[in-house]
């Protein structure tokens, strides 16, 4: 298995930094929930339902979702669902066979999209700030979804 996503939830336990103004930096701790949070159930109760999806799912030509994108997402979710103040995603499958996360309450959005190597993309806007890039980091992803 690919190392890019973390295994366990206890890696997130660190207390990291981001760029919290455009000229200074603030820091998070990140909490660890002892349990998954009770919406992991349901995650993967979808993640499991895009394993049916077929060739042109969505009658334009999509893609089947990649099972190496779907554990991704499961191990992703797993990590997620441990973190205080992280809740449960939007989850999507998209054209081109990925898995799609997002997350939006009307003030912030992160939209992610994970591939099969373990590649996160992901687009965060809100609080006067705008992210675009790809990362196999999730702590990076985690300091971004504690914002909300």
């Amino acid at each position: 298995m690919n190392n890019n996503i973390i295994e366990t939830p206890e890696q997130l336990t660190r207390t990291s930094t981001y760029s919290a103004t455009a000229s200074g930096t603030g820091e998070v701790l990140i909490a660890v929930r002892s349990q998954p949070a009770a919406w992991l159930r349901d995650a993967i109760n979808r993640l499991d339902e895009m394993t049916q999806l077929k060739p042109n799912w969505d009658s334009y030509g999509a893609a089947p979702v990649d099972g190496v994108a779907i554990q991704f997402a499961y191990q992703l979710l797993r990590c997620l669902s441990r973190v205080h103040g992280i809740e449960r995603p939007s989850i999507t499958a998209t054209p081109n066979g990925q898995v799609g996360l997002s997350w939006d309450d009307g003030t912030r959005s992160m939209d992610l999209d994970i591939n099969s190597r373990g590649r996160i993309a992901y687009y965060y806007e809100g609080r006067g700030d705008e992210r675009e890039s790809e990362t196999s980091n999730v702590s990076e992803v985690v300091e971004l979804l504690t914002r909300f």
